[in-house]
């Protein structure tokens, strides 16, 4: 389990989304910043309360651990661009949820770009190296 060192939530209405980036206590990160290099997508993503699951493969799952949930790191400015995004798309389309992983430093390790399709309710997960 990687531990999340500091939180930043950043609403991002040109992304269609809102932007989460981790900052990650430099253990062994390597193997994450090998998965981002080698993965263009992965095989699911979840975040709930102070946990983030992250698994490209059943080779690479990855663990992650936030002093608190989540969402306790939205102030209202998140919470109002994220209405106001769902009202501009008229709910037809749920705007993203961007996850950057950082270490310690700053480095970009990579970004995950979640959310669900109103259609099918099928997870979109998208993995970027650059972002």
């Amino acid at each position: 389990m990687v531990k999340v060192k500091k939180v930043e939530v950043i609403p991002s209405k040109e992304r269609f989304g809102i932007v989460h980036k981790l900052f990650l206590e430099d253990e062994n990160l390597q193997p994450l910043k090998e998965a981002f290099n080698k993965f263009s997508s992965a095989q699911s993503f979840e975040a709930e309360g102070n946990r983030i699951e992250l698994v490209f493969n059943n080779q690479n799952r990855f663990l992650f651990e936030l002093e608190r949930p989540l969402e306790d790191f939205y102030n209202d400015e998140v919470h109002q661009v994220w209405k106001s995004m769902v009202a501009d798309a008229m709910g037809m389309e749920e705007p993203f949820r961007f996850y950057s992983f950082y270490t310690s430093e700053g480095e970009h390790l990579g970004t995950i770009a979640f959310k669900q399709d109103c259609e099918t309710f099928h997870p979109i997960i998208l993995v970027y190296k650059k972002f």
